[in-house]
């Protein structure tokens, strides 16, 4: 697979973040950067309020690279906000309720 994906990495984007929320098991995001893969996994967590995790994920991934982290660092927090965010996402509706990005404040760390 790395050696398909660094053939064509010589144009477009330096690094390729593949989000795993959705597949079985552990939840698993992959970091690409045309030679290594990084693989980010937590627990998979029991919520139906997974609505915006993408969205949530990039934003809270383009904080901490403006904030200077060097782009594994900036997975690694990003996937640890993310984390917290659906742990205490927002029961609304019947459907799927959103994640909670403010829950951070509350219960993440820096």
């Amino acid at each position: 697979m790395v050696t398909a994906l660094t053939a064509q990495s010589t144009v477009g984007a330096r690094r390729v973040l593949v989000k795993g929320g959705y597949l079985d098991g552990q939840a698993v995001d992959l970091l690409f950067d045309g030679e290594r893969v990084e693989t980010f996994a937590v627990p998979r967590l029991d919520s139906r309020n997974t609505h915006g995790t993408g969205c949530t994920l990039s934003a809270a991934l383009a904080t901490f690279l403006a904030q200077g982290h060097a782009p594994v660092e900036a997975v690694r927090r990003a996937k640890a906000f993310i984390t917290v965010a659906v742990e205490h996402g927002v029961d609304v509706g019947r459907g799927s309720g959103p994640t909670n990005p403010y829950a951070w404040l509350a219960h993440g760390s820096t």
